[in-house]
């Protein structure tokens, strides 16, 4: 895998990366100028790199945490990133000041998997998912950026719990969108969740096929997705306002899009 563009109207589809590797999750910095994504090009391991996309220079992000480096995300305030470690001796979500090259600060986690940080526009809250109820069904949960109280937001009936994964927090209002199973079975559909009320009202916004790994525009109304379809799979967007989608990209194993913010000529990793 590799990390591609394409225009949020479907034109100018270009390869970014050509490492030869297992290289996904790209996550746009909030000034559109860098791209934070994780490969297994130099290490075998999952590691996390940052690319200027106007120099074309490129770093790793080694914080000297044992395991595998996950799902990278800006803080919104462009100088630290937040990602999840797996396995090593403390896994959880943690932050790095990338500013300073330095920093490491453990925010949750430990005992149990949290992962996928998503940060409210203000930088105050943070949802993630997360397997803390002790079953293999990961939920949606926000806390407190710094740490602290999760508060769960994913629908959640013992005995029939659901699957929640991938959110994504709104650039624009109190929304938090992820995919996920309504029950143990079924397929992945697309879910928005408003924070204030802990998600008792839920929006779904796909019906058919699986539906996987939503993002959010800069206008906070349109959201991109991975569909899959009886004809195979691609890049689809819908109006949260409406329902109604567009096909932005068919034909392509593509996964975990992030749509940038807005740069004059928006684009989608």
């Amino acid at each position: 895998q590799e990390i591609y563009l394409i225009d949020s109207d479907g034109e100018n589809f270009r390869q970014l990366t050509q490492y030869g590797d297992l290289t996904q999750m790209p996550t746009w910095s909030p000034d559109g100028q860098r791209i934070a994504f994780i490969s297994r090009k130099d290490t075998g391991l999952p590691r996390i790199y940052e690319l200027d996309l106007d120099t074309r220079s490129e770093r790793v992000v080694e914080p000297n945490r044992v395991g595998d480096h996950m799902t990278p995300v800006y803080v919104p305030n462009g100088r630290e990133l937040a990602f999840a470690v797996t396995g090593g001796n403390r896994s959880g979500i943690f932050r790095y000041d990338l500013e300073r090259d330095c920093c490491l600060t453990h925010v949750s986690g430990w005992r149990w998997d949290d992962l996928s940080p998503t940060f409210s526009p203000d930088g105050s809250r943070m949802a993630f998912n997360s397997n803390r109820l002790g079953t293999a069904h990961p939920q949606i949960y926000v806390m407190p950026s710094a740490g602290g109280e999760a508060d769960l937001i994913s629908p959640y009936l013992h005995g029939q719990e659901g699957y929640y994964t991938s959110p994504e927090w709104a650039p624009v209002g109190d929304y938090v969108a992820f995919h996920g199973r309504v029950s143990r079975r079924g397929r992945y559909q697309i879910l928005v969740a408003e924070v204030a009320d802990q998600g008792r009202r839920l929006r779904q916004l796909t019906w058919e096929g699986n539906n996987e790994d939503p993002s959010w525009a800069p206008d906070g109304r349109h959201l991109v997705f991975v569909g899959r379809r009886d004809w195979g799979t691609g890049l689809m967007v819908v109006d949260t306002a409406t329902g109604k989608y567009r096909m932005l990209l068919r034909g392509f194993d593509v996964r975990v899009p992030d749509w940038s913010p807005s740069l004059g000529t928006t684009g989608l990793g």
